[in-house]
């Protein structure tokens, strides 16, 4: 509701501007030269303009941040394989232990 409020707002502002600044101005692209633009269509296109390369670094920021997590869930993923198998192993070889000392205990003698 608020973003409506404040889009409202700035519309209406940006009306009045828009009335208000409606002389011709040239704009200078390097060598490309645009003749007689409204003042408020600079303001509009400079508005666009930035909207766009914040829209862009914020794409590119959560695309990052999405790799990254990707690549630490892959690796949290990886190390929970490994201490699994690790485990397993541990298991494995203290049965092994077990079994090699109950054969190779000293049977007690008997006088």
């Amino acid at each position: 509701m608020l973003s409506i409020i404040l889009t409202v707002f700035f519309g209406f502002g940006f009306g009045f501007f828009a009335l208000q600044n409606t002389a011709p101005v040239t704009i200078h692209f390097g060598k490309f030269l645009m003749p007689n633009i409204p003042l408020y269509l600079v303001a509009l296109g400079s508005i666009f303009a930035g909207l766009f390369i914040t829209g862009t670094l914020y794409i590119a920021t959560k695309a990052s941040a999405l790799i990254i997590g990707y690549s630490r869930d892959s690796r949290r993923i990886r190390t929970k394989t490994t201490m699994a198998d690790l485990e397993q192993k541990i298991r494995e070889l203290e049965a092994a232990n077990a079994r090699l000392r109950s054969e190779h205990s000293p049977e007690p003698r008997r006088p």
